[in-house]
């Protein structure tokens, strides 16, 4: 049995954690079991008195990051700390054996939903969508339901 976690940085992924959309009849279980915000990991740390300096190191997890020796650099990957652009790289290299060296936005309702697509020889492969705020998330799951 797995009970996922995932640390978040916006208080709104509860809220959407919770929500019917996000449960799979199919395995009968939630997409996310508990999301916890950064500021909440923080707070935890700082209620337990841990002092992360003194605590052993661990190597950084390569998927999702770039990192020079224990150092993380950056990741591809938006704002919020999403990493739409990294699975969207991945997934056309993976499913398409295509490099994806630009990825260009365009703006849906507002600046903050908006889509990126991979076409290869003219057709659309893939499509991904960025969207910000609890309105812009409704509006784009009632968009994938049509």
């Amino acid at each position: 049995e797995i009970y996922h976690v995932t640390v978040m940085p916006c208080y709104d992924k509860k809220l959407e954690a919770s929500r019917e959309d996000f449960y799979n009849d199919i395995y009968r279980t939630r997409d996310v079991d508990c999301v916890i915000t950064s500021d909440e990991v923080l707070r935890m740390i700082e209620e337990k008195k841990i002092d992360i300096v003194s605590l052993p190191s661990a190597p950084l997890d390569q998927l999702f990051c770039s990192y020079d020796g224990n150092q993380l650099v950056s990741h591809d990957g938006g704002g919020s700390g999403g990493y739409l652009e990294y699975i969207l790289k991945y997934a056309a290299e993976e499913l398409y054996g295509y490099n994806v060296d630009h990825i260009e936005y365009h703006v849906l309702r507002n600046k903050d939903f908006k889509e990126c697509t991979v076409e290869i020889e003219g057709q659309t492969v893939l499509k991904f969508a960025a969207a910000y705020g609890f309105r812009n998330i409704q509006n784009l799951v009632q968009k994938m339901k049509r």
